[in-house]
């Protein structure tokens, strides 16, 4: 039966209560319970505040029916405030009072509790007729409000009279209940289409509707085989999805010992719970005798627990969100309204268990939902890539399923489909993937401001675009209520501005902006010394008090509170040139007084769309916008020209994000100093803080937000280090000996470690000379290395990049410790000690900086896969060749002492390198077994140096071989690959550690193969290999062109 709305006007409105739930009674409309909702008084309390109670020593009194209506059993008496708690529950009477306390969550979440065939009323007592709603003063109208713009315009209430109207099943009444509007014969019952349910004595035959049965069926089949799994279960209002969840867990109990179930709150599982039993009690189980319920002490007496005793002990109990901890031993794991749950928190409930986590996706509890399908878009990737890397966390496989059918009411009920085009409930864009790419660029687009009197003046052009315009906030990033709308509506300092592509009235992109600022300093200053927050001015205030000053707040700015761009033209461009349009709107570049209607407004709606440079503009002094950090939004924000001054600490508990406040100057002539200090201050503090509240961010993500002040801050003087004393604070005098030490490669890398956080600390404040840049890669690894002070395996992990990849990369970080370390020794006097300093690390640097160049024979031998890659060992500069040379998913095996070498042994290591401790022979042979089952497992190659030391020889020759890389080769059966380098002490002397420009060449061998060879066969392998390299190492000679023979003639 469809539902129906009741508008009651009056001072008497609330005595007609009784009859119109009688009549709605004797009807069969409704199934007799009542949600009475109320601003601050409950409605059952008298004058004296004590709750009317009849005195059974009294003589009967005539029955009050109204007495008798508060007093009923059914009636639950519910705050506005606590709502939120009724989410979940089914009721066939629901009554509002007190409407000025309304808000659009509140009549959302109410009226979606309400069954089909039941009746919604609305007493408006202090009014006379329904017009004069339209000027009804709201509570929620004073947060609305701020010094600049105080004239609140109820728009949203004037759209709400005609809406009202609109509803084919309300009747508008006065308090002798008179019809004063709408039809009485709409309110006959409307029957639902009855499902059949189906014949079969299973727990599919309790579905209500051909999708509820389907969904079970799937869920049945998939939990019965055990199989970890993850169902996302989508469905609108009133569709089953509750008693769904509820008959499925009661099917598969013998199988799942212990099942957890989690909500916002236990008042919310009513239903889950109601089916659980009723699931159990199908099965032949008895209450008190097979299984127990479990209420919890609160005056609703939620259920949070059942305990099953047959054939075992299985147990269903409600935890709350954040009780992650108590899920080490769970089977299956419920979440009810994940929409409603933080995102994090969702995130940390999820584990190695089978999870049913559901979510309404229209309606008031499916104004979330943008969150809850970004959960479940990151959990499909997230499952795709475990799928794809097996040694890592097991894949986990991600099902998505809906319901679409309602069951709580008829298929078009009207008040559900008044609720939701009032509120825009089921706004949406339409997201085919053959919609054609638009043909223009976004520099031939232009923006128009929205007239909020014609958008929201319920006209049915205007409605239609307004649709649009909602549904494109829905399909953003946000978490969406439908509160947003009525702020939209009457908030005086609140905009809306939308893209449109040429000749079309299409929004490409909208941006909602809320005017700021314009506070005198006398408001200023008592707020302050209050540490008080005024509504509204979010930046102004936020601004104030973080950097304590009173003048920023006078300014006038914009802060961007939302921008959507439709998702078939995402990434394209839009949305960051509308922020530049509107920059040059606010700071008055754009008008143009004797301007012409173009673009895309149509000549029909001249009141609805209105391009910007024909208006004449309010100056401002900067755009602003506050939003939860990522790194694609960061990105976004600093494309459009936005500087970072605000970053706040602790996380938000709905998403886990950090708020993030930039700014952009719309000052021209440099009228905006502020800017330059607000960005260095947040410079210096947001360094301070990475290895604290911020070491949770990525190094890259770090970094993106650090180098966006830097669009503030370039022109500023470096002030580089101009003099020993500079040094006092971050280094000491011992700390720069052990630099010089390290310089002379008298001491190891990690003697001078924990020096790196403090010359990370001079890069990054703009402290060394200006000609010292390194890549962007390379500010990534020093950023988390040094001021995050993370693991170079965590940044390595951060950065997904392959094994080789991360390994050059760290490599290039080194380079960049050598090049700090030689800065200050010049600082000091030592500059002699820098070319040694720089010299001393890998083939990026020697080919970029010193000349030296390497030229590869044959790399395509390189390729060969999986193999054992042998070259002959000079000195500690080959790692030089390994950074020129080194293939693709190959690591290092070599002597454990190595792993203590400066960039040798640090190559290694990242490698993942498998040392060999010849002290220890047992040792020796399981790392010899491991790296062998490494090749084979993960199609792995080996570089291994067939001398087992460094010959330091200034002749192009070769120590006697050892047989290690060749039993490798021969027990994996895989090729080997020699390569030979020239001899290149002409290149580095051995004995004064300089460098000259010159040539090294590589020449690559052809592979030689080990299929059929035994143990046997491996000295003949090693002599062969042997007797080829030294061949062509004399060839090779010094790598000048001349073979080592000519030169010996």
């Amino acid at each position: 039966m469809a539902s129906n709305l009741l508008v009651i006007t009056g001072a008497n409105a609330r005595n007609q209560l009784p009859t119109i739930h009688g009549l709605c009674v004797q009807a069969g409309a409704t199934n007799g319970s009542i949600a009475w909702a109320y601003k601050t008084t409950n409605p059952s309390v008298n004058t004296k505040g004590k709750k009317k109670q009849a005195d059974p020593k009294s003589e009967p009194t005539p029955a009050d029916p109204y007495q008798e209506f508060l007093t009923s059993r059914n009636l639950r008496y519910v705050p506005y405030k606590d709502s939120d708690k009724i989410l979940g529950n089914t009721y066939g009477m629901l009554i509002l009072q007190d409407f000025e306390a309304i808000t659009p969550n509140i009549l959302a979440r109410t009226v979606e509790t309400v069954a089909g065939g039941g009746v919604i009323v609305i007493l408006l007592e202090s009014l006379t007729e329904l017009s004069q709603l339209a000027d009804l003063p709201m509570d929620i109208h004073s947060k609305f409000q701020t010094e600049a713009y105080p004239k609140v315009i109820p728009r949203f209430n004037h759209r709400l009279v005609p809406s009202i109207l609109s509803c084919s099943t309300c009747l508008v009444l006065n308090d002798q209940l008179q019809v004063v509007s709408g039809d009485i014969s709409a309110l006959e019952p409307t029957m639902m289409d009855r499902y059949v349910e189906p014949a079969s004595e299973t727990i599919t035959k309790f579905a209500k509707t051909k999708d509820q049965e389907t969904i079970i069926q799937d869920l049945l089949d998939v939990l019965s085989t055990g199989k970890k799994t993850v169902f996302a279960i989508t469905a609108g209002r009133g569709r089953g999805k509750s008693a769904t969840l509820g008959l499925t867990i009661s099917a598969v109990l013998p199988q799942y010992a212990n099942t957890f179930v989690t909500s916002p709150s236990p008042d919310n599982l009513k239903t889950f719970f109601q089916f659980v039993v009723k699931g159990l009690l199908f099965k032949g189980l008895k209450e008190g005798t097979d299984f127990e319920v479990t209420k919890a002490s609160n005056p609703l007496k939620s259920v949070i627990k059942v305990t099953v005793f047959s054939p075992h002990k299985q147990v269903i109990q409600f935890i709350q969100p954040h009780q992650a901890n108590l899920l080490g031993q769970a089977d299956l794991l419920v979440i009810d309204e994940a929409a409603a749950i933080p995102l994090t928190i969702v995130k940390n409930l999820l584990g190695p268990y089978t999870v049913l986590m559901a979510s309404t996706i229209h309606g008031y509890e499916g104004t979330g939902r943008s969150l809850s399908l970004k959960l479940i878009k990151e959990l499909k990737q997230k499952s795709q890539s475990n799928k794809k890397n097996k040694n890592k966390t097991p894949f986990i496989p991600v099902r998505e399923l809906s319901l679409s059918q309602p069951i709580r009411y008829a298929s078009g009920d009207p008040v559900e489909a008044w609720l939701n085009q009032l509120l825009c409930l089921d706004a949406s864009v339409s997201t085919e993937e053959n919609d054609e790419k638009p043909s223009f660029k976004p520099e031939d687009c232009t923006v128009h401001l929205l007239d909020k009197d014609s958008l929201f003046s319920f006209a049915p052009k205007s409605e239609k675009y307004l649709q649009k315009v909602m549904a494109l906030f829905v399909e953003s990033h946000y978490k969406n209520s439908p509160n947003d709308l009525q702020l939209l509506c009457d908030a005086p300092a609140h905009h809306l501005f939308v893209l449109l592509g040429p000749n079309s009235e299409e929004p490409l992109c909208v941006a909602q902006i809320a005017l700021e600022g314009g506070i005198s300093k006398a408001t200023i200053r008592n707020n302050l010394s209050k540490s008080q927050r005024a509504d509204g001015d979010l930046i102004p205030w936020l601004v104030a008090q973080q950097f304590q000053v009173e003048d920023f707040p006078t300014l006038l700015g914009a802060r961007v509170v939302r921008i959507a761009t439709n998702p078939n033209v995402m990434s394209q461009g839009y949305g960051v040139h509308m922020l530049k349009v509107l920059a040059q709107f606010y700071s008055g570049a754009l008008f143009k007084q004797d301007s012409s209607v173009a673009g895309g407004q149509s000549n029909d709606s001249p009141s609805l769309l209105t391009p910007v440079f024909q208006i004449p503009p309010l100056l401002l002094d900067y755009l602003g916008v506050s939003y939860g950090t990522t790194p694609q939004l960061n990105r976004f924000w600093k494309k459009a020209g936005f500087v970072p001054i605000y970053l706040k600490q602790t996380a938000n508990e709905l998403t886990g994000e950090h708020n993030c406040v930039m700014v952009k100057s719309l000052a021209k002539n440099n009228g905006s100093g502020w800017l330059f200090e607000f960005a260095a201050d947040f410079h210096r503090r947001f360094l301070s803080l990475l290895v604290h509240e911020f070491r949770s961010f990525t190094a890259l993500q770090s970094l993106s937000i650090m180098e966006g002040e830097q669009l503030a801050t370039k022109e500023l003087p470096r002030r580089t280090l101009s003099a020993f004393r500079d040094l006092d604070d971050l280094l000491t005098r011992s700390d720069l000996r052990r630099l010089e030490a390290y310089a002379n490669n008298l001491i190891d890398y990690p003697v001078v470690a924990d020096l790196v956080p403090a010359l990370a600390r001079l890069y990054f404040m703009n402290r060394l000379p200006e000609d010292l840049t390194i890549s962007a890669v390379q500010r990534v690894i020093l950023l988390g290395v040094g001021l995050q002070k993370k693991e170079i395996d965590v940044v390595s992990e951060e950065l997904t990049l392959p094994t080789s990849q991360t390994l050059a990369f760290f490599f290039l970080f080194l380079f960049y410790t050598g090049v700090v370390a030689s800065v200050i020794l010049t600082l000091i006097g030592k500059q002699g000690l820098s070319q040694w300093t720089v010299a001393r690390v890998f083939y990026f640097l020697a080919g970029h900086i010193l000349g030296i160049k390497v030229v590869i024979k044959n790399p395509e031998a390189l390729t060969t896969r999986p193999a054992v890659f042998v070259a002959n060992h000079q000195s500690e500069l080959d790692i030089l060749m390994l950074g020129a040379t080194f293939p693709q998913y190959c690591s290092v095996t070599g002597k454990k002492i190595l792993k203590y070498y400066p960039f040798l042994g640090w190559f290694m290591t990242l490698s993942g390198s498998v040392y060999i401790d010849r002290v220890n022979r047992e040792n020796a042979l399981k790392a010899f077994s491991s790296a062998i089952e490494q090749v084979k497992s993960r199609n792995q190659s080996v570089f291994i140096f067939p001398e087992g030391t460094r010959s330091y020889s200034t002749t192009p020759k070769l120590l006697p071989f050892k047989k290690g890389a060749f039993h490798f080769a021969q027990q994996a059966q895989i090729p080997i690959v020699p390569w030979v380098v020239s001899n290149y002490s002409k290149v580095f002397s051995f004995k004064t550690r300089t460098f000259v420009p010159g040539t090294i060449v590589i020449e690559v061998l052809e592979p030689v193969s080990t299929v059929g060879k035994t143990a046997a066969d491996v000295s003949e392998l090693a002599n062969v290999v042997e007797s080829r390299m030294t061949e062509v190492v004399a060839k090779l000679g010094y790598g000048d062109g001349k073979s080592y023979a000519d030169k010996t003639k």
